[in-house]
């Protein structure tokens, strides 16, 4: 605040503390003074006598006294008013910070995204008690779409230094909330939190565009190691773009419980596809049955902040894989190749045929281990001394071959043989950086 303001109000609070002090003050210093009204001359020097008198100085220094008593009790009065106790944060994808004081009311509410902006739109929160409040932000999500039936997750971050008292919010704030909600019939779920000052916290907050509080919790959500459908465990990037309803989503399918998180209520999930969705939609784009696949796999997952089921089967010689937004059903990425436990169980029976009928079957393949050998010879090189092996079956123009890719000694290199007569198509050799 600048000082001109920063003057007003302790002008103003001087003049609630003590209304007409000033007047009572001057009228009394001039009953102490002794003046009357009829003139005397007296010299220069005796204008000053009289003037300067020790009940004067003591009218003057009684004045500056509770003048600056006055100051103090005003002061104070202004740092009550203005000093932040609490940062309380709102997160749907509309994000909200408020900075309220030690009497509950806000001091600045501040729209952290654009979303957050058309919630705060045309309201003057500072000064208003912080229920009052909660009931304007939560009203007005609601009423643009932010808080609904589909999308019922809400975080509350509290920041304060007493443990106590973050606690006390925390749980008032989540009642209330709740409370909310359901007047709109609403079954919400509400996350909370403490949190402190972090500069970690706050780069990632910065780097990812996102409230401090949703920050802390993904950090929290990456702490508790939880995996994607490939066991690999999730990064930043994978989560920052979820909503805070696609977060809880995830925890929930994992069954992952996160530290210094306290939650009540489910995250709905009537605005996803369910799984038997994402397969339909996988086994219509295959152009399969679902009586003819195997090994049918469909996990929960989500990648660059995007919630997508991961959905894959095997089919006759093939492998599939699909990506599937959880939201829209919309494929997001696919893949099919040749399944090697297919094709090396058909090599088995096709030996077995070979022998019995003492005949050559042309659909036969090499075999991994032949493709190995092949590539091994070529490159004068034995088995012991490799490292990094990596054999799988692919195709292209119409061609199935073996791709081999091995290191050795200072060496890196890639085969790749043909499936059925293990003629060597194509073979690099570089030195291993």
């Amino acid at each position: 605040m600048r000082n001109k303001k920063v003057k007003e109000s302790l002008k103003l609070a001087v003049a609630n503390s003590v209304p007409n002090v000033l007047d009572n003050i001057l009228k009394k210093c001039e009953e102490k003074k002794g003046f009357k009204s009829k003139m005397i001359k007296v010299t220069n020097e005796e204008k000053k006598r009289k003037f300067i008198t020790p009940k004067l100085i003591g009218c003057v220094c009684g004045f500056i006294i509770l003048l600056s008593f006055i100051g103090i009790i005003g002061l104070n009065q202004y740092n009550k008013a203005f000093k932040v106790e609490t940062v309380i944060e709102f997160d749907v994808n509309p994000s909200i910070e408020l900075k309220i004081n030690d009497k509950e009311e806000i001091i600045e509410a501040k729209a952290l995204n654009d979303d957050a902006k058309k919630v705060l739109e045309d309201m003057d929160l500072e000064k208003v008690d912080l229920d009052v409040a909660i009931n304007a932000i939560i009203g007005s999500m609601m009423k643009n779409g932010y808080l609904s039936i589909d999308q019922n997750s809400i975080l509350v971050s509290v920041k304060n230094s007493d443990n106590k008292e973050s606690e006390r919010l925390q749980k008032e704030i989540m009642n209330e909330i709740n409370e909310l909600l359901k007047a709109s019939s609403i079954d919400g779920s509400i996350l909370t939190q403490g949190y402190d000052d972090d500069k970690e916290i706050e780069k990632l907050s910065d780097d990812y565009n996102i409230s401090v509080g949703k920050a802390k919790l993904i950090s929290n959500v990456l702490s508790s190691k939880i995996t994607n459908s490939k066991g690999e465990l999730y990064n930043f990037d994978a989560l920052a773009g979820l909503s805070i309803t696609e977060l809880n989503l995830l925890l929930n399918d994992k069954n992952t419980d996160v530290t210094s998180v306290d939650s009540t209520g489910k995250a709905s999930d009537s605005g996803y596809i369910d799984r038997d969705k994402a397969m339909e939609i996988a086994l219509d784009d295959a152009s399969v049955n679902k009586n003819n696949i195997r090994e049918l796999e469909i996990e929960f997952d989500a990648d660059d902040g995007i919630l997508l089921y991961e959905v894959e089967f095997k089919y006759n010689n093939k492998e599939y894989e699909y990506d599937i937004d959880a939201k829209t059903g919309e494929i997001l990425y696919k893949k099919n190749d040749y399944d090697d436990d297919y094709l090396s169980n058909k090599e088995v029976n096709n030996s077995d045929n070979n022998n019995s009928n003492n005949n050559n079957s042309s659909s036969s393949y090499i075999g991994k281990e032949k493709a190995k050998s092949i590539a091994l010879n070529d490159a004068s090189v034995n088995e012991n001394n490799i490292r990094e092996l990596e054999i799988e079956l692919d195709d292209e123009r119409n061609v199935v071959y073996y791709e081999v890719e091995f290191k050795a000694g200072n060496k890196e290199y890639k085969y790749e043989i043909n499936a059925k007569n293990g003629n060597i198509i194509d073979r690099e050799i570089e030195i291993d950086d």
